[in-house]
């Protein structure tokens, strides 16, 4: 979220307490809990594509998610390699049209040192098992072979050569 204020709109988290805002790190519940109680103004978090924390907030208190302009998406995209995700209409009750918003992958991370052939078991295993890992992450159903590394991220060579031979 500092990187959106920072990079996307110019804003530090100085600025936002100057101006005379406050800024609370937490977990999602507990930042979902504070904003449902009239102890926070904007929870501004990461989360795939749908979340039952915001759903929970939602049955307590009007929300609305704000939208990402494009220059800020631009600008995290350039700078991270983030995408737009939209949340569309009906994923929460406060959604009523399209909200551009800046999305990112859930990513595997690992030591650019490790054997190519465990890199590649390691991505033939999560790309054959997609279904079980599926029940367990959900988020796992958008993964495709063509988004596996994006072209921004550096990637270990054996994870990018499997995903190009799987597309």
């Amino acid at each position: 979220m500092k990187a959106l204020f920072a990079k996307g709109y110019g804003v530090s988290y100085d600025d936002l307490k100057a101006w005379g805002g406050s800024v609370e790190f937490s977990s999602y519940e507990d930042g979902g809990n504070l904003l449902a109680d009239n102890h926070l103004d904007c929870f501004a978090f990461s989360v795939g594509g749908t979340a039952s924390t915001v759903m929970q907030i939602e049955q307590q208190v009007d929300v609305v998610i704000l939208p990402i302009d494009d220059a800020a998406r631009n600008a995290l995209a350039d700078a991270y390699g983030t995408v737009t995700f939209t949340v569309e209409p009906g994923v929460y009750q406060c959604v009523t049209e399209p909200v551009p918003v800046v999305g990112d992958y859930t990513c595997i991370v690992g030591r650019k040192d490790l054997p190519d052939d465990l890199v590649t078991a390691l991505c033939r295993t999560m790309w054959e098992d997609k279904g079980n890992l599926e029940k367990a992450v959900g988020d796992m159903k958008e993964l495709t072979p063509g988004e596996a590394v994006p072209e921004k991220v550096a990637s270990h060579p054996a994870a990018a050569a499997y995903w190009a031979g799987v597309r």
